[in-house]
């Protein structure tokens, strides 16, 4: 548990050796080993190498202890699925993969999505008028009827500017990662009433594809790699009996660039899928079926078939010998620094505040290891009590971090455990309806 990680951490000295109290790590231990495991949107935890390994390990480990999991996900392509079951071939047996399928004629689920026949539209846009035509497709779609609106971004920075152009449009909502708790769940509030009343603009980065029920009848969304866009179209006309819609996926020139990253994504996944989409705005796939011959599993297997996905087995034997190593912990520790401070994220979360702010929120590292770049981190909050103490960052930190040697991130993880950081001081802005505004331009969901 992250308590007891706090307390293990602070006692975690350089000759990796644990010599203060362990907190109750074994209680979180028994507690998961004695349950039935859930995981749904799994793919979440698939589509990296990090993640991917994470995963294959605690499968093992489940197996092992004869426990019982259940994935689910509607964009498991079968790259993924290959390379899990390769890592687990020894347990075979005991795994059993399940799929969706069937046709139109034999089931009426299948026929009922097959009726949902979205208009889709695949633009180029340049980036100075971009919100100009984004706003011209919001407007059209008004017109037609279609009053329920998607728009998602690929980082928060354009979901924020674009959202700020649309002063005068009713009904209108902001969703992205960087609220505070309290004000993501007044936004939740404030989406389930939009919901109830059946008009609304809902602005919005990737976290909508997971865990949001949201329906519109117009989606605009830039591209993305095609497990995140197939989600995406999963809230276009999600309830039964809706079927006419309209959708625009747009993509900027910079695709086609010499940068491995398209915003914050895989460029070749970003290519390929623009590719397999040709299809589905043809008429010839559709994105709410997976499974027969117009469902999307092709073209999503088509997506990932070259992806670069590797499990490291090294890294899953030194993570399942974590748990038969009970009495030093000083090696779970130290795993966990090695690996930046998460099992399952390439970037670790780092808590962050303006100064008129009085809770965090969490920005990715490399973020962070920017707004540091740039001097804009002020300061650090200490736990004490409640309340946390305001105090001036340590030099190593505040010089930046062309002056340090050997990983930057594992030296703030460290830092932020064992000084007990609650946040980090930055400048930028916070009010509810916007959420974190940066004082530098930097990518991010």
């Amino acid at each position: 548990a992250p308590e007891d990680l706090n307390v293990v951490v602070r006692g975690w000295e350089e000759d990796r050796f644990v010599n203060t109290s362990r907190g109750h790590y074994l209680f979180s231990w028994s507690s998961v080993m004695m349950s039935d495991i859930v995981l749904d949107e799994v793919h979440l935890v698939a589509e990296e190498s990090k993640s991917l390994t994470f995963l294959t390990a605690m499968l093992e480990h489940i197996i092992s202890h004869d426990q019982r999991v259940v994935f689910m996900t509607a964009t498991m392509p079968t790259r993924f699925k290959e390379l899990i079951l390769d890592s687990l071939r020894r347990f075979r047996d005991r795994v059993e993969w399940m799929e969706f399928r069937g046709s139109a004629e034999e089931d009426e689920y299948i026929a009922s999505r097959l009726e949902k026949k979205p208009e889709i539209h695949i633009r180029r846009l340049g980036s100075d008028a971009k919100f100009d035509t984004i706003r011209g497709w919001l407007d059209d779609a008004l017109e037609r009827g279609f009053r329920r609106v998607l728009i998602v971004f690929n980082t928060v920075g354009e979901a924020v500017s674009f959202y700020r152009n649309l002063e005068g449009y009713e009904n209108r909502l902001l969703i992205h990662s960087r609220f505070t708790e309290g004000d993501r769940l007044r936004k939740h509030e404030e989406l389930q009433r939009l919901k109830s009343g059946g008009d609304y603009i809902i602005v919005a980065t990737q976290v909508v594809e997971a865990g949001l029920d949201l329906s519109s009848n117009a989606l605009i969304t830039d591209l993305a790699p095609m497990c995140s866009t197939i989600q995406r179209f999963g809230r276009l006309l999600r309830y039964e009996g809706e079927r006419e819609g309209v959708a625009y996926v747009w993509y900027e020139s910079d695709l086609g660039g010499d940068r491995q990253i398209y915003k914050v994504y895989d460029r070749g996944l970003c290519a390929a899928t623009l590719d397999a989409l040709r299809e589905a705005e043809r008429g010839n796939v559709s994105l709410h079926v997976p499974s027969g011959e117009r469902g999307y599993k092709l073209l999503l297997d088509r997506v990932y078939q070259d992806a670069d996905l590797r499990i490291n087995y090294q890294n899953i034997d030194k993570m399942l010998s974590v748990f038969t190593n009970l009495g030093d912990i000083s090696k779970a520790v130290d795993l966990f620094f090695e690996m930046e401070g998460s099992f399952v994220r390439e970037s670790a979360l780092v808590p962050v505040r303006c100064p008129e702010m009085k809770d965090e929120v969490s920005v990715e590292m490399r973020v962070f290891e920017r707004l540091l770049k740039e001097g804009l981190v002020k300061g650090q909050i200490v736990e004490n009590g409640e309340k946390g103490i305001h105090e001036c960052l340590p030099s190593w930190l505040s010089e930046g971090s062309t002056t340090l040697q050997g990983s930057l991130t594992r030296k703030i993880i460290k830092h932020i455990h064992n000084a007990g950081v609650k946040a980090f001081i930055v400048e930028g802005s916070y009010n509810s309806e916007y959420g974190l505004e940066l004082g530098v331009r930097v990518d991010g969901a």
